[in-house]
């Protein structure tokens, strides 16, 4: 491998649009594999790419999704009376997950008892930002940021709806998704 292939934490964050504490958290997260030089992280430009155009990139979430789709699929999933999870909430959270761009972390995903899917992203305790997925293509989000508190519902059509991204740029500090 040659040097000129090699990208430092900075010029991987310029190069995706993003801080640098949100290259960072993807390497953490294993998202981004680097490499230790001297005292600093240097990222290839062939996993940079990889990480940019990889259309599975959130393939283990879709997988996860599958699971908590089985799972929570009958009444009463969680013995509290919990609805369904539906066939058309779970197409719509596949559908949310695969206009995820690529350089965000994958959530965790979980069902909510009024049968509506939920995915979240967290970076502590005090930093954390949720969507709920209903079959009627609509999206309930609520973020903590510290002090400051976010809530809402965005109509879910056929883009990545932009107010969710400019909540998940919060989270991460990212420039552009």
């Amino acid at each position: 491998m040659e040097v000129k292939d090699l990208l430092t934490v900075g010029e991987a964050a310029r190069k995706l649009k993003i801080k640098e504490r949100a290259v960072r958290h993807l390497i953490r997260s294993n998202k981004l594999p680097a490499r230790k030089v001297g005292p600093a992280y240097v990222v290839t430009r062939q996993d940079l790419e990889g990480l940019r155009s990889n259309g599975s990139q959130h393939q283990d979430l879709q997988e996860e999704l599958r699971e908590l789709y089985e799972q929570c699929r009958g009444e009463n999933w969680d013995g509290y009376g919990a609805r369904a999870v539906s066939d058309r909430s779970y197409r719509e959270a596949l559908r949310f997950c695969d206009l995820l761009p690529a350089c965000l972390p994958t959530p965790e995903v979980g069902a909510d008892p009024d049968g509506d899917i939920a995915l979240e992203w967290n970076t502590d305790p005090k930093h954390v930002f949720s969507v709920s997925v209903s079959p009627s293509q609509h999206l309930s989000y609520a973020g903590l940021f510290g002090q400051n508190r976010v809530h809402g519902v965005e109509q879910f059509g056929t883009g990545f709806p932009q107010a969710i991204l400019d909540n998940l740029s919060r989270l991460f500090d990212m420039d552009d998704a």
